[in-house]
């Protein structure tokens, strides 16, 4: 950016187009580079960062996690065992929002706050498809198990995917949107496997 080329000559043009293509080289090998260190974190049992309630980062060993002890109880209680009760991750949303649960407050690097506020429907199903709750990392397809102290077991979150796989799939959307009926309500899908909503 800092070079000014005569983009009107052919040797000028000529040059733009070298440095352009050595500056996409550089960020495909630092990407390449980035991937091959996430992984072999994942390898490791070690979590690659972002943020994820019911635990916290080890001080003392970066990427390992350990038990939030305000957080983990909730997430388990309040999240897991409340879906298992309810039946769906909107009335799970409807009860923390009743109870005054909402998202931790924490500050990032830069001093700004965020947080503090309600989870939305799609944070918990989120959480709920997590298998970082049973004490795995996963990265890309890769998955390492028995990585940190689980806060559910493994047959619960077993029980709580096919819950969640049996109310995705379930044809429910018939009624009326004001006034608009929509004959391929509840029909198509994504790729992904995801039901498409009319707007």
């Amino acid at each position: 950016l800092r070079e000014d080329f005569d983009t009107s000559s052919p040797m000028g043009e000529a040059m733009l187009k070298l440095i352009m293509v050595f500056a996409e080289l550089e960020r495909k090998l630092t990407g390449e580079r980035t991937a091959s260190t996430m992984l072999d974190r994942a390898e490791r049992g070690l979590w690659n960062g972002g943020v994820v309630h019911g635990y916290v980062s080890n001080p003392d060993n970066p990427g390992e996690l350990l038990l939030d002890e305000e957080w983990a109880p909730i997430i388990k209680s309040h999240f897991f065992d409340a879906f298992e009760e309810l039946g769906s991750a909107g009335a799970v949303q409807r009860r923390l929002l009743e109870r005054g649960i909402s998202q931790p407050e924490r500050k990032t690097r830069s001093g700004n706050l965020r947080g503090g506020k309600p989870f939305s429907k799609q944070q918990i199903i989120r959480i709920l498809r997590n298998p970082l709750y049973v004490g795995s990392i996963t990265w890309g397809e890769f998955t390492k198990e028995e990585c940190h102290e689980p806060i559910i077991s493994t047959e619960q979150f077993e029980r709580v995917q096919r819950k969640l796989d049996e109310t995705t799939t379930r044809r429910t959307n018939y009624r009326y949107s004001r006034g608009r009926q929509y004959l391929l309500r509840g029909l198509l899908r994504w790729r992904c496997g995801a039901m498409l909503t009319p707007k």
